[in-house]
């Protein structure tokens, strides 16, 4: 009797776990961006959802500048980093730079183009996808060599991302969304009535959706047809992103900021003072961060309740990129980046060589990268300043993680459940 109990047991808790495994293997990368590289910011809003929001903390008191790269010429481009922490950039000068963490050159790519604004995005299989102006979108191994490249009818602003099936999503001046298989092939293409300068984002489905210069925001399914689309006031220079429940958020040159949700309907809206063309970050607690170019920086509750809002000085086209622990990066046209807490309080901020469109990324210990319109590139870590207990921020663990104590958990008490029930039936 005991020893068929103790196999039967074994058998039982064998099943628990493998369910544990499968559920982590299929749970957690829907927040990660399954075919995006798993390293600290690998493309323009750190994973497929554009949400900006790193698993790095960043709650500094101060900062110093550790070094600063010299590209020559403007730089709008964000920051990306891959799993061995190179950081990609693309500038005015036509060229991506590769640059390691002590910021010297790795090497240099000639896009034959007078800008690349085109934000890269690096694959799980470490290629590097970016676009140029003219209308040429690239595939790089992580050596600098040209894998393929496939050419538009116009300019690529639009910073790739990156389906889970490996479809790499990106839009050209041309009014089209294009989607490429990972050997450069074309899927299909999607036209609208304007130009398209963003990102599209996609939900843990795999709908893609895309912000337009047509002034809408498109709902797009895997094979390029549409789904549904939503009319702003005006053209539409903000990348949209994407929460957990597939509700979008973006901002349109009407002033607004908008929150939809995934049928399409309007949440709510809030009215600005200035164009809204910088892409809102989302924080695994449900807040939302979105700049506009009346020179704040605005929090809501996912309800559309204003939490606070925070002088940048000057108009912001930077996108917030946000730490573990909450904390808000962006830069601004007064020449600084900024850092506030998840209060609306000021941590610090730093002057930098130029105005900033650039959107700050977040590297390993929380390494702060951004460039600026006089062609630098900066990396900013941790000041001598220490944090006190009373001055630490609250801090949460990625939704990968909760999902996998989650998982924990029900397994241990079905396992609990489980000896109970054999215990009282044993006559031992």
């Amino acid at each position: 009797m005991t020893s068929k109990s103790g196999k039967s047991l074994g058998i039982l808790l064998s099943i628990l776990l493998m369910i544990s495994f499968i559920g982590v293997c299929f749970i957690s990368p829907g927040s990660l961006g399954l075919n995006l590289e798993e390293s600290p910011w690998p493309s323009f809003g750190k994973n497929t959802r554009n949400t900006g929001q790193s698993d790095e903390l960043t709650n500094f008191t101060s900062v110093e500048l550790d070094w600063r790269f010299d590209v020559g010429d403007p730089i709008r481009s964000t920051p990306v980093i891959d799993e061995n922490g190179t950081i990609y950039i693309g500038s005015g000068d036509g060229y991506l730079y590769a640059i390691d963490v002590e910021g010297n050159e790795v090497w240099n790519f000639d896009a034959e183009g007078e800008w690349i604004s085109s934000t890269p995005a690096i694959s799980s299989q470490g290629t590097i996808y970016f676009g140029c102006e003219r209308g040429v979108l690239y595939a790089l191994d992580k050596d600098g060599d040209e894998l393929w490249n496939y050419r538009t009818g116009d300019t690529i602003n639009s910073s790739p991302n990156i389906g889970p099936d490996g479809t790499v999503y990106f839009g050209s001046l041309d009014q089209k969304l294009y989607a490429l298989d990972s050997d450069g092939s074309l899927r299909w293409s999607f036209e609208t009535d304007g130009e398209i300068h963003t990102s599209p984002a996609l939900n843990d489905d795999g709908i893609i959706y895309l912000t337009s210069n047509d002034g809408r925001l498109y709902a797009i399914d895997k094979n390029g047809n549409e789904i549904w689309h939503f009319q702003t006031g005006d053209k539409i220079f903000s990348s949209p992103a994407v929460d957990e429940e597939s509700n979008i958020y973006f901002g349109s040159d009407d002033s607004k900021i908008y929150a939809i949700d995934e049928n399409g309907e309007e949440l709510w809206t809030y009215s600005t003072g200035g164009w809204v063309t910088s892409s809102p970050a989302l924080s695994d607690e449900g807040l939302i961060y979105a700049s506009s170019e009346d020179g704040y920086l605005y929090s809501f509750y996912n309800n559309g309740t204003l939490r606070w809002r925070f002088s940048t000085g000057y108009w912001a086209d930077s996108s917030p990129a946000l730490g573990r622990e909450g904390t808000i990066h962006i830069g601004s046209f007064d020449e600084r980046i900024f850092s506030i807490d998840i209060y609306g309080i000021e941590r610090w901020n730093h002057s930098t060589e130029g105005a900033i469109r650039s959107s700050p990324s977040i590297g390993e210990n929380g390494t702060i990268y951004v460039g600026c319109l006089e062609g630098y590139l900066y990396a900013f870590v941790e000041g001598e300043e220490e944090i006190t207990d009373d001055e630490e921020p609250v801090t949460s663990l990625p939704i990968s993680f909760r999902w996998i104590l989650v998982i924990a958990v029900l397994s241990l008490l079905a396992l609990s459940v489980i000896i109970v029930t054999r215990s009282k039936r044993s006559p031992f």
